[in-house]
């Protein structure tokens, strides 16, 4: 399906259920704003069992849509000149081999939905393959919505060059996102048009349960820097991560409670494991790891790390004490290494919960 000069198009090819193709492709001379209604988008999955090969859309501000849909099964998925790359809403049971969607679209802003990938209660996602380049807003986000969504597996996925956060997990109906696994996940140059600040940052977990990542690599390509914090978690519960955060702007990791502009209160952050976890050089007067005051935690358990690069005030970890309303609650670790610069080393309240083994050098 093509579309020439002078006119336009909201929605393109439909497919209903048990229905399949090898290639489907749309396009575009002019760019085409489709953005005006959720349910719009140059491809549309509206039933269930369905299968295509391959997907090519261009030049549609809203390309694919998946919407209400049961057993969907797409092998490359390409998706140029974009506002919102793939929207899957209340979807069970979508895999995808490649999922590829690269060059922000005349018409993309960091307006909320400019995502390469923005999934809503979604059960059973497979991404082999994700590649997000050049979103107006986040690069990957799931947000609440009537139903939970509850599965998410990416077995490898490079974020680059998106308006604010790479990858946005967050509730925001009451309904607790849960599983996210991910295998490698590779993030460069958040807020690419500008310096990083307050919700442009690398992993952004908010009031979500269950995220593991194998492996996360939070650096720069061409700006000054990677992200603002390179992991915001503010209610995260059973998160498990290991990997290297480089050049942020502010914290490396920063961990707060906080309801300011959610409408909720975030559930209690913890069980928090990082299993081999490197912070090098965040911003001036910031600290590697930062727990803030008036929060309290599970646990945590922070083996292998390296922390270094600090500068001005800057720590490696800072940890407040326990009080009524802060610290740790259960038996903890923090081991690993830290290099004295800056303000020093790590600022962690004596506490008998939490055991400290850190070697300076």
């Amino acid at each position: 399906l093509h579309v020439p000069t002078g006119l336009t198009a909201n929605r393109g090819i439909l497919y209903k259920n048990n229905t399949g193709t090898n290639t489907v492709k749309i396009t575009s001379d002019d760019q085409i704003n489709n953005m005006a209604n959720n349910l719009h988008g140059a491809l549309q999955l509206r039933g269930d069992n369905i299968t295509i090969e391959h997907i090519e859309v261009d030049k549609f501000d809203k390309a694919v849509l998946a919407y209400i849909v049961e057993n969907i099964k797409i092998g490359t998925c390409r998706c140029t000149n974009y506002v919102t790359g793939v929207y899957l809403h209340s979807v069970v049971n979508i895999h995808f081999a490649s999922l590829h969607t690269e060059t922000a679209s005349i018409y993309a802003t960091t307006s909320p939905g400019h995502s390469g990938l923005l999934y809503t209660g979604v059960e059973n996602l497979h991404i082999a393959y994700l590649y997000i380049r050049n979103a107006g807003e986040h690069g990957v986000r799931c947000g609440g919505g009537l139903f939970q969504t509850n599965g998410v597996f990416i077995a490898i996925a490079f974020i680059i060059e998106c308006g604010q956060c790479a990858y946005k997990i967050q509730d925001s109906t009451g309904t607790i996102p849960l599983n996210h696994v991910i295998g490698q996940l590779t993030i460069e140059d958040c807020a690419d048009t500008s310096t990083p600040g307050a919700n442009e940052d690398g992993l952004r977990l908010e009031n979500c349960t269950g995220v593991t990542i194998s492996k996360i690599t939070v650096r720069k390509r061409g700006n000054t820097y990677s992200a603002y914090n390179g992991i915001y978690m503010n209610g995260a519960r059973d998160v498990e991560l290991s990997g290297q955060i480089v050049d942020t702007a502010a914290d490396g990791i920063y961990i707060t409670q906080d309801a300011t502009g959610l409408g909720y209160t975030p559930q209690k952050n913890g069980n928090i494991t990082f299993n081999g976890m490197a912070v090098h050089r965040p911003g001036v007067n910031t600290n590697c790891i930062t727990v803030v005051a008036l929060i309290r935690l599970d646990r945590i358990f922070w083996v292998n790390l390296d922390l270094r690069g600090q500068s001005g005030t800057g720590r490696t970890i800072v940890i407040p004490g326990v009080t009524a309303s802060t610290g740790i609650d259960d038996w903890s670790v923090v081991q690993g290494w830290q290099e004295n610069a800056g303000a020093g080393t790590h600022s962690i309240v004596a506490d008998a919960s939490i055991k400290v083994s850190l070697t300076t050098y």
